[in-house]
Formats: C-alpha cells, sequence, structure tokens
C-alpha cells in the first residue's frame, strides 16, 4: 500500500469531514468513510496514518463500516506466526455517497414519525 500523508487527505477533506460529522456520522466513521472514497483498498494502519486516529477509533469506524455493508473484509495470512492482517475495500464513492443519504433519510423520516406522536400524545394529555 502507497504511503499516504495525511495532511493531504485530511486538508483537502475538512469540509467533507464536517459535514458528515452533522449528519451524524461518528468522528471515526466519518474519516474512514473519506479514507475510503479517496483510497479504495486499506489496511488499519493506512487509515490510522493517513487520518490522524489512534488504533481503537480505526476499529470502531471499520466495525460500523462493515456492518453498514459500505466495506468488506479480507483476511490476509502472514508468512509465520501472528494475526492475519485484514485488508478492507470499499465500495464505489457513488454508492458510498448514496448509502449515507439513504441511513440519513431513514433517521430524518424516523424522527419526523416520533414528533408527530409526540404531538398526538401532547394533544390527549391536554383534553
Amino acid at each position: 500500500m502507497k504511503e499516504v500523508l495525511k495532511k493531504d487527505i485530511l486538508e483537502e477533506n475538512k469540509k467533507a469531514i464536517d459535514l458528515l460529522e452533522r449528519l451524524g456520522c461518528s468522528r471515526a466513521k466519518a474519516r474512514v468513510l473519506i479514507y475510503f472514497m479517496n483510497e479504495k483498498k486499506g489496511k488499519s494502519r493506512d487509515v490510522e496514518r493517513a487520518m490522524d486516529l489512534r488504533q481503537p477509533e480505526v476499529s470502531l469506524g471499520m466495525k460500523e463500516l462493515v456492518k453498514g455493508h459500505y466495506v468488506t473484509r479480507q483476511f490476509l495470512k502472514k508468512h509465520g506466526k501472528g494475526r492475519p492482517e485484514i485488508l478492507y475495500t470499499a465500495i464505489t464513492p457513488h454508492k458510498l455517497l448514496a448509502k449515507i443519504e439513504e441511513e440519513t433519510t431513514r433517521k430524518l423520516n424516523t424522527m419526523k414519525d416520533n414528533i408527530v406522536k409526540l404531538k398526538a400524545l401532547i394533544k390527549e394529555m391536554k383534553n
């Protein structure tokens, strides 16, 4: 994997990271998403270095992305002993954005439904 300078990806994408956080993504998930919008594949260590995150933050972000089917994992066996490395591969940036939009819209609709229910409950309480 080529060495990615963290200043490059972070500085160029600060606005996108901020917008993702405003849409409800955690800091780690937002940074990992931006990494994969720039790099198709990567290992946890690559993400750590490029996005200025610690290993636990990367791990949490990756778990969210794997669970949401934003990335897939491939276990790479090392020569000799030790834990296998994991190579993460992201779906295309267009599909990543579509998934983010779908997830955000679903959250917004749930919030709207809850407001309607709350209004109905308050109206019943007044009667």
